[in-house]
């Protein structure tokens, strides 16, 4: 350990000295530094650029899909009646629905009024088994008299059993075993047959015969009309009647289904998209201008003029003759800079008219879904040996062509990747740099310890010549 002797003989603030000469001599350090965090911040630019265009994909995969054209949402004008719910494949149109009777389930019950009268032969142990859709469950119920032989059975059921539930309740006249069929109808039925289609109990052990009188309320079929026609079910639950279309039945009485396209639900998967591209733009425009901090980057900059140069392709429906089948995207609702003229205020951000986009949907669907999903074959193409179609729909160009620049070994990945070697060189360079640092400080600072220790010993030994003068000038 090096000990400081600051100014202590020559009265010198060596240690500030050393600090400032020190300062000086980091100032190719902190230049190094500050290129550091610059790159650190430059790749995570770019990697978030790089996140975003996966998005872009992703939205712009969405608008491949027909499917996604074909989203419908159905209303129920009654609710206590039926509630409704639009899946796939959907018949639109408006349907009168008209329930006479809902499904009810099977409820079985056994009613005792000795439930705490012990068996003469004391406790019991009965196996019973429960067949439910081709499984079998097995149960051994247990009690000393019909009321714990009822707890035994609930028990049980309600944790193993499938097809129904189990309930004991008590009345003024004793306890009552009630199952209750999980499904309604004659398909939730339950018996003591093999035929039952729903729940199927053998009980060889005579189980039940133990536990009293036993009643039944039998199940119920729904019983509806869909535009007049009447339909018998077993369930509530209504899925083969109108295409793509769930029905469940709540009450007695009408109400008019609507089953209809969804334009909210189609706007919103072109809203994503246009949301992605904006947000790239955006955040490039941010930094590639004029006394920005990634002024004049060529990679951005391409970029952004390749999004700009898809989003305003002109999209030919013909045999490329007739400029009356050719269109762009501002057709239909989307352009880029709507209304600017000035340069200084262009921010190459899509605005959407919704409304036009809506009514030229609804007018020729086919058209929209294909400015989007559009290929064309490319057979003779020596670059495309998988004679993958050729993309010519906006959202077709954005999936195929992002891809080169966002892939794990695309564009963007390449430069994160040369960013992140650059920084690794730096942080060396620094390492090194800081290690000769630290050892001229601690040599100057070695050096002036050795400085105030000559001096004080030249002090000690000119203190010491002067006295020895006085003594001999006063002898």
């Amino acid at each position: 350990m090096s000990i400081s002797l600051t100014g202590m003989a020559s009265g010198l603030n060596t240690a500030e000295m050393v600090e400032k000469l020190m300062a000086l001599e980091r100032k190719s350090y902190e230049k190094l530094e500050n290129k550091q965090t610059y790159m650190n911040d430059v790749k995570s630019f770019y990697t978030g650029i790089n996140t975003k265009l996966s998005a872009l994909r992703n939205a712009a995969s969405d608008l491949m899909l027909r499917a996604n054209y074909q989203l419908t949402s159905a209303k129920s004008s009654n609710e206590s009646v039926a509630q409704v719910s639009a899946g796939t494949s959907v018949s639109t149109g408006s349907f009168l629905v008209e329930v006479s009777q809902l499904a009810t389930p099977h409820v079985m019950m056994w009613d005792t009024a000795t439930p705490d009268t012990d068996f003469a032969g004391g406790e019991i142990t009965k196996t019973i088994k429960f067949h439910f859709e081709g499984k079998e469950i097995e149960i051994e119920a247990k009690g000393k008299n019909a009321g714990e032989l009822m707890e035994s059975i609930k028990t049980q059921v309600n944790s193993n059993a499938k097809g129904l539930t189990a309930a004991v309740i008590n009345t003024s006249t004793g306890k009552k075993l009630i199952f209750n069929a999980s499904n309604s109808g004659s398909d939730g039925k339950i018996g003591f047959t093999s035929a039952e289609k729903g729940v199927y109990i053998e009980d060889s052990e005579g189980a039940f015969s133990l536990l009293g009188t036993n009643t039944q309320i039998a199940p119920e079929e729904a019983i509806f009309k869909v535009n007049g026609v009447e339909i018998t079910q077993g369930s509530n639950v209504i899925t083969n009647v109108i295409d793509g279309v769930t029905m469940n039945l709540t009450g007695k009485g009408s109400s008019t289904v609507k089953v209809s396209t969804d334009t909210d639900k189609i706007t919103s998967k072109v809203e994503a998209f246009i949301k992605a591209y904006n947000d790239i733009t955006t955040s490039i425009r941010d930094v590639i201008g004029e006394k920005k901090p990634l002024q004049g980057d060529s990679t951005l900059r391409d970029l952004s003029n390749q999004m700009n140069q898809w989003m305003n392709t002109l999209v030919d429906f013909g045999d490329g003759t007739d400029f009356d089948k050719k269109y762009t995207i501002s057709s239909f609702g989307l352009e880029i800079d709507k209304g600017q003229t000035k340069a200084s205020l262009m921010t190459g951000t899509i605005s959407f008219d919704k409304e036009k986009f809506i009514n030229k949907f609804l007018e020729d669907p086919e058209l929209v879904i294909s400015m989007f999903n559009k290929t064309v074959p490319d057979l003779n193409n020596p670059d495309n040996p998988d004679k993958l179609p050729k993309a010519v729909g906006i959202a077709a160009l954005f999936k195929d062509n992002v891809y080169a620049w966002s892939k794990s070994d695309g564009v963007f990945a390449s430069k994160i990747k040369g960013y992140d070697a650059e920084v690794a060189l730096i942080t060396d360079q620094m390492s090194r740099l800081d290690a000769k640092l630290q050892a001229k400080e601690a040599r100057m600072k070695s050096q002036f310890t050795a400085m105030e220790v000559a001096l004080s010993k030249l002090q000690s030994e000119q203190t010491y010549m002067s006295s020895q003068l006085n003594a001999l000038t006063k002898k």
